[in-house]
């Protein structure tokens, strides 16, 4: 977060918009993981009111900057004050719908953080000790497997990186790489199927 100018007016405000504000209702279900998540429309619509009935509100803008593509978030105070954050994101121009999918994602996130409420299920790292000690990227070349089979089996790429909770297929960790290549694979016979 960047303090963008004196905020005692803004940090007045957000005090009591905090001690107002609900943790976002739980309303979807990450198939992976089987975890509970509110979706972007629910934390908009538990922060939007309380946020603009303390002189509040936020803007989510994208920018270039050294390092890459990123979500800029802004709180902004009816005194001029604001305090922004950072979200990078993938630049990947040739798949806007992996890149709409990254977006939305970074948006809940950082929309969840600028007003410090929960919008997920705290699952003290049992997913990631689920996934094995493997949580690094998959490589260049399993991102070009899973993207050849995604293509060969006609499957939708941003539906399918939303199904593995990642916003690109350079997101999903090398330990999940087999279940993402078997989900794909057993795509083959449905299509198959149809084209007959």
């Amino acid at each position: 977060m960047e303090q963008e100018n004196n905020m005692k007016e803004l940090a007045t405000a957000l005090a009591k918009a905090q001690a107002e504000m609900k943790n976002a209702t739980l309303n979807k279900v990450n198939p992976h993981f089987k975890s509970k998540y509110a979706d972007l429309a629910e934390i908009i619509e538990t922060t939007r009111a309380v946020l603009a009935k303390n002189g509040l509100s936020v803007i989510q803008t994208t920018k270039l900057t050294e390092a890459g593509l990123v979500l800029e978030t802004t709180l902004l105070h009816t005194s001029g004050q604001s305090l922004s954050g950072q979200y990078p994101l993938p630049l990947v121009l040739e798949k806007p719908q992996a890149m709409g999918s990254a977006m939305t994602y970074a948006r809940r996130y950082s929309l969840a953080a600028i007003c410090n409420i929960s919008a997920e299920e705290d699952d003290d790292a049992n997913v990631a000790q689920a996934e094995g000690k493997n949580t690094k990227p998959i490589t260049a070349a399993q991102v070009k497997t899973l993207s050849d089979l995604a293509d060969e089996v006609g499957a939708d790429k941003a539906k399918f990186c939303r199904y593995m909770s990642v916003p690109s297929l350079a997101d999903i960790p090398a330990g999940k790489f087999n279940d993402a290549k078997a989900a794909l694979e057993a795509k083959r016979q449905p299509v198959a199927e149809a084209a007959e």
